[in-house]
């Protein structure tokens, strides 16, 4: 998996740097197949935001983005939401599979 972190208006400590990769192996240990993940990371006048962007082979990309006041919380909650989102993909890939198999049969 190709990993990416972008930011804005700040620059990344090597503590978030740390912070990011282990969620992002997480999100790699939820489904196999993911080829890239982009995370955009924002700071607005009050909030920090997090945008994951994760690139799975014929589907459309998993795009998240969450805010907060701080940034760990943002990546945190974020990294949760791809989460739900890459189990809820899985499952219907599955379950297009079992659907293809039984009509095979």
């Amino acid at each position: 998996m190709i990993k990416s972190i972008h930011s804005t208006d700040f620059e990344v400590t090597e503590a978030l740097h740390s912070h990011i990769n282990g969620h992002l192996a997480k999100i790699q240990h939820q489904h196999d197949k993911i080829t890239r993940a982009d995370v955009f990371l924002k700071k607005d006048k009050f909030k920090f935001i997090a945008e994951f962007k994760v690139s799975v082979p014929n589907t459309e990309d998993v795009v998240v983005s969450c805010s907060s006041e701080d940034m760990y919380h943002s990546i945190t909650n974020a990294t949760n939401k791809v989460l739900i989102k890459l189990k809820k993909l899985k499952e219907k890939q599955k379950s297009k599979l079992h659907k293809t198999i039984a009509l095979a049969e």
